[in-house]
């Protein structure tokens, strides 16, 4: 399956914001919706997450859906990701 995203934001030395739509509708309106928070690090600095999630509320996204999970065989280590729709 391919998945159309889009980096809502990223300072490309620390984190970057991602949003993606796996499903659209007959009126090209997102069904299933994807996001992600992605560092370079184990770890991410609350300014970073607080950024994060200013931009998931901007597309609709809601925050208490996202899980926290690790990622350790890839460039990103950290992210937050979220299936909603």
């Amino acid at each position: 399956m391919t998945v159309d995203y889009w980096i809502l934001r990223t300072d490309y030395s620390n984190y970057a914001v991602a949003y993606g739509c796996t499903n659209r509708a007959s009126d090209r309106t997102c069904e299933h919706a994807q996001a992600a928070l992605w560092s370079r690090t184990p770890t991410l600095e609350d300014d970073y997450v607080e950024t994060a999630g200013q931009m998931f509320s901007s597309v609709c996204l809601n925050l208490t859906t996202f899980i926290q999970t690790t990622k350790t065989d890839g460039k990103y280590q950290f992210c937050f990701n979220s299936r909603v729709g």
